[in-house]
């Protein structure tokens, strides 16, 4: 069995205690004792995934780079836009927002603790 430092360290001191106590025969403590193994880290999972989040990153990079004019041209869209369109936007935009939070509000804490415990 494959244990972690720390891990280790306890299934040593209880086995040694069983020894102490007289709870395990002396034999079968040096069974118990030898029976797991301290697990190193492993760096190979660890480089092998920082270098996907790292090509990720790249890929996201390059992805806002090209974005950005197509971004900078919507949003001078919205800025053109005649100011009721702006208002009539903004205040759809208030009221789904308003009732998706203020419908959360009227149910009872136990249907929301029902809904954590399902999750």
């Amino acid at each position: 069995m494959r244990l972690t430092r720390k891990k280790a360290g306890l299934v040593e001191a209880v086995i040694r205690q069983w020894i102490a106590d007289k709870t395990v025969t002396q034999e079968e403590g040096k069974k118990l004792l030898g029976s797991y193994e301290i697990a190193g880290f492993d760096w190979k999972r660890l480089a092998k995934y920082s270098f996907w989040i790292s090509l990720i990153c790249i890929v996201i990079a390059v992805g806002s780079i090209l974005a950005d004019k197509a971004l900078m041209a919507l949003l001078a869209k919205i800025f053109r836009a005649p100011d009721i369109l702006k208002c009539l936007f903004l205040a759809g935009t208030a009221v789904v927002f308003y009732y998706n939070f203020a419908w959360s509000d009227h149910e009872s804490p136990k249907v929301k603790e029902k809904r954590c415990v399902e999750k």
